[in-house]
C-alpha cells in the first residue's frame, strides 16, 4: 500500500506548481495586461480569457494523463526530457526572432463584442502556452491522485489570481515591462529544474 502523503509533501509540490505557473505565464501575463490596455471597457471578458485559457492546459493535461496510463508508469517520468529540452532551446534562442508581445495582443484588439474578445484572449493565450503544458503534463502524470488534486488546485488559484493581477499591473504599464524584462532570463532555468524534478521522481508519485 502506498505511503500516505505527508502535508510537508503536499506543500512542496503545490510550491512546484506555482513557481511553474508564475515563470512560465510571464508572457501571458503581459498580454493580458497589455489587452486590457487596448479594451479597458470589456475588462471581465478578457480576465475570463486568460483563466479560460489556463482551464484549457488543465484539461488538456488531463488528457495527456489519461492517455498516459495505458502506457508503462515506468517510462512515464522520461516525459521530464520534454521541459529541460525546451528549456535548452529557450536558452539557445533567447532572443532571436520571437513576436513583439505588442504585435500578438492586437490580434484581440479588433473584437467588438464581448463574446469575441473573450475567445480572442483565450486563443492566444491558450496558443501561447505550450510551456505551461510542457511541465504541467509530466507533473500531473509523475503524481498520483492527492498530488494531482493539490497540482490541480494551485493551478487554477494561481490562474485566477494572475488575472487580478494583469488587471491592477493594466494601470503599471513601465512595471509590466520591467518584469517582463527580468522574467524572461529565468523561464529557461525553470524548466530545466522542474524537469530535473520531474527525472529525479522527487516524490511526487508517492503521494496517492
Amino acid at each position: 500500500m502506498p505511503p500516505e502523503p505527508t502535508l510537508t509533501s503536499l506543500l512542496a509540490i503545490a510550491l512546484v506548481t506555482a513557481v511553474s505557473f508564475l515563470f512560465t505565464n510571464l508572457d501571458n501575463l503581459i498580454l493580458g495586461v497589455l489587452t486590457l490596455g487596448a479594451q479597458h471597457r470589456r475588462t471581465l471578458p478578457i480576465l475570463l480569457g486568460m483563466v479560460t485559457a489556463s482551464l484549457l492546459v488543465l484539461l488538456l493535461s488531463g488528457v495527456g494523463v489519461a492517455i498516459g496510463a495505458a502506457f508503462d508508469a515506468n517510462l512515464l517520468g522520461y516525459l521530464g526530457i520534454a521541459p529541460i529540452a525546451i528549456g535548452l532551446y529557450m536558452l539557445f534562442y533567447a532572443g532571436r526572432g520571437q513576436p513583439a508581445l505588442t504585435e500578438e495582443a492586437s490580434a484581440v484588439q479588433e473584437g467588438s463584442s464581448a463574446a469575441g474578445i473573450w475567445l480572442g484572449t483565450t486563443t492566444l493565450l491558450f496558443a501561447n502556452s505550450g510551456d505551461t503544458l510542457a511541465i504541467l503534463l509530466p507533473l500531473l502524470v509523475e503524481s498520483g491522485r492527492s498530488a494531482a488534486l493539490v497540482i490541480a488546485g494551485s493551478f487554477l488559484t494561481c490562474a485566477v489570481l494572475w488575472a487580478l493581477l494583469a488587471r491592477l499591473l493594466s494601470r503599471q504599464p513601465m512595471l509590466v515591462r520591467r518584469l517582463q524584462d527580468s522574467g524572461e532570463r529565468f523561464v529557461p532555468w525553470i524548466m530545466i529544474a522542474v524537469g530535473i524534478y520531474i527525472l529525479l521522481d522527487t516524490g511526487t508519485d508517492s503521494l496517492v
